[in-house]
Order: structure tokens, then C-alpha cells, then sequence
């Protein structure tokens, strides 16, 4: 099922299985899912609720409002997704695929529950607009247009996980287009995040060597 999504959005999904065992819910919900994606905090979707100063602690409040705790633990074993959590995956990787991107990301299933106005995870992040889905929906889309196709600013994240196979070249976004620049990596590494001419170091190699290399570059761009 998340076989195309990147580390933090099966972090993501993770982090919604500990909610909803916490708060002793018997299913997953998008719901569940928000919190999750709240917890990612370095995520994309992260980003953007911050950037659109998404009140979190009204979210969270909300939802202990309108999903209280269950009475008692639920027995452990796996958690099943609620059809409308399910609806929520599905959404996520037809938003992907609109986007030609060959990953799904934390900004993919914010975006995607932000567009079902009547699920959970949309109602609570409604209440940071008096409760107009519609218009958290249209704010959400139009921030998410604006990361992932802008490369002239320092905030166009990318939760991107690159194919060894196909590419063993990463973008780093810096602050103007024309020093975006193109690192030669080595094809057994895998990478995701950027990293910034100031320095900023958000990338996850999998390799030592492969780590060791890219704090030598982030060091580079400082001193430049």
C-alpha cells in the first residue's frame, strides 16, 4: 500500500497508528492521519501548515473535542484504516500522479485530506478557518503550487526520493535560480531533502561515506 510513499510519510501513517492506539480508537482516520502529520513536523505538509499559520494547538484541541478517548485500550494487533482514511491513500497517489511525481509525500495527503471536506482530518484543519473547509482546501493548494514549483526560494522543499537507478544527480535549491546547483552523488546513495547556500542541512543519505560527503558540501556552501 505505501510503497511509493517517501520515509516521512510512512513515518506519517506510523505516528497516526500511536494516535489512534493513544486515544484508544479503534480505527485509523484522517484524523489520526492530521495529528501524524503534525508530529512530522520537517515534513512538506509541516512546512505549510506552519507557513499558514494553521493554529496546531486548536487542531489538537479540536480533536479531543470531537473524538474523544475510547473507554477502554483497544486489544493490540493491527489497526484497520477507516474507508474514508482509505479514500484519503488513494487520493494521495491519484494527486501524485496528476503532478507526474513517482512519490507520494507528506504534502501529497495533507492536500488530499484538505479536498474531503467531510472527513475528519478536513474538518479539524477547517477550524482554523471558522470552518470553511473550501477555503483551507484553496489556501493548501495554492501553497503547495508554490513550493513545488518554485526553485528560486529556499522553501520549495522536496521530500523527493531519487532513484539510484535512474539519477545520481540532486538539485540543492539556494536562494536565486541561477545558483541552483547539481551534485554528482554516488549511484548506490539515496537522498531526500535540500540543502541551501546558507548552510541549511536537511538531507537523509543512507550511506556513512555518502553522509560524510554531503556535510563536506553543506560546509562548501557556507563559506560561499
Amino acid at each position: 500500500m505505501f510503497e511509493r510513499f517517501t520515509d516521512r510519510a510512512r513515518r506519517v501513517m506510523a505516528l497516526s497508528h500511536k494516535a489512534a492506539q493513544k486515544h484508544f480508537h479503534e480505527r485509523i482516520g484522517t484524523e489520526h492521519v492530521l495529528i501524524g502529520l503534525l508530529d512530522e513536523e520537517h515534513g512538506v505538509a509541516g512546512n505549510v501548515i506552519r507557513h499558514l499559520e494553521l493554529d496546531q494547538g486548536l487542531i489538537r484541541r479540536s480533536f479531543s473535542q470531537m473524538f474523544p478517548d475510547g473507554p477502554e485500550m483497544v486489544t493490540m494487533g493491527r489497526y484497520l484504516h477507516t474507508p474514508n482514511a482509505k479514500k484519503l491513500i488513494d487520493k494521495s497517489i491519484e494527486i501524485a500522479r496528476d503532478w507526474d511525481h513517482n512519490y507520494v509525500g507528506t504534502e501529497h495527503l495533507l492536500l488530499a485530506m484538505s479536498k474531503m471536506y467531510e472527513c475528519g482530518g478536513a474538518k479539524l484543519l477547517a477550524q482554523c478557518r471558522d470552518g470553511d473547509s473550501g477555503l483551507v482546501a484553496t489556501l493548501i493548494d495554492d501553497e503547495m503550487k508554490s513550493l513545488l514549483t518554485s526553485g528560486s526560494k529556499d522553501r520549495a522543499y522536496s521530500e523527493r526520493k531519487l532513484d539510484p537507478k535512474a539519477t545520481n544527480e540532486l538539485v540543492v535549491h539556494t536562494d536565486s535560480p541561477e545558483n541552483i546547483i547539481l551534485i554528482d552523488l554516488p549511484s548506490e546513495s539515496m537522498w531526500q531533502g535540500y540543502v541551501t547556500k546558507k548552510g541549511e542541512f536537511a538531507l537523509t543519505p543512507v550511506s556513512p561515506g555518502a553522509r560524510k560527503k554531503l556535510l563536506e558540501i553543506a560546509q562548501k556552501c557556507q563559506r560561499q
